[in-house]
């Protein structure tokens, strides 16, 4: 489970991920709080460089992760292996991210579709 979030094999035989037991005071649900996942990108000049020529969203995400940016996969993955989320916590932001991909794609079709 932890090779999907891109925790290289051989780490991931001694890892160790953490999973939410649950009591009354969280609900039965494991959790207690909220702890967050983001990504943050530094706007280098070789950034500013393919947003001014309208790079795609590929060749943006390459250079950030270039530059340093953690991106949401990785988030998630530190902070299970530092006991502060699930596994199951840290795939969600992924699950989201295809969901409103999925939407977009249908508004896009959509909208290009032929009017009667």
């Amino acid at each position: 489970m932890l090779t999907e979030l891109g925790l290289p094999a051989e780490h991931a035989r001694t890892a160790t991920a953490q999973r939410g037991r649950g009591c009354d005071n969280c609900g039965g649900t494991g959790y207690r709080g909220r702890t967050a996942l983001y990504e943050m990108m530094r706007v280098t000049e070789e950034m500013k460089d393919l947003i001014s020529r309208g790079a795609s969203t590929s060749e943006i995400r390459k250079q950030a992760t270039k530059d340093g940016m953690e991106t949401l996969r990785q988030a998630g993955l530190r902070k299970v292996l530092l006991g502060e989320t699930t596994v199951d916590r840290a795939e969600a932001p992924d699950e989201r991210r295809r969901e409103l991909h999925e939407r977009a794609r249908a508004a896009a079709d959509e909208m290009r579709a032929p009017t009667e």
